[in-house]
């Protein structure tokens, strides 16, 4: 059996900072489907704050089964993502390549998934 020598004493985890206003960085956007719908994933860095955690956001996309509450909802709720980091958006969509190194100010709230505590984006729409 093969030792790997690697220096994970050294590791240090990342932290979750505390709820308020911080200016955020898109550092890329990747286009997921999964059973017919699709949503984009959005990993952002909090800007000046290099030992942050990163934060993730979803875009849920609009999927022909929504029914017209829920196809509102997920079209107000990009809409107001592309607006809070100014990505150019048409009525009829936008384009993922225009994400990677936009930059918003936004709320971010703490929030605990399986025991895990993440910071989150409080989007208001």
């Amino acid at each position: 059996m093969s030792f790997i020598e690697m220096a994970l004493g050294e590791a240090k985890e990342k932290e979750v900072v505390p709820e308020g206003q911080y200016t955020l960085i898109v550092e890329d956007a990747e286009l997921i489907e999964e059973d017919g719908r699709g949503r984009v994933l959005v990993r952002l860095s909090i800007d000046g704050m290099p030992n942050a955690k990163s934060v993730f956001h979803s875009i849920s996309l609009t999927s022909p089964e929504d029914d017209p509450e829920k196809r509102n909802t997920k079209l107000l709720f990009a809409k107001a993502f592309c607006e809070a980091f100014d990505i150019s958006f048409e009525a009829n969509g936008f384009a993922l390549e225009d994400f990677p190194g936009s930059r918003g100010e936004v709320h971010l709230i703490q929030d605990e998934y399986k025991g895990v505590v993440n910071n989150r984006i409080k989007l208001r729409v």
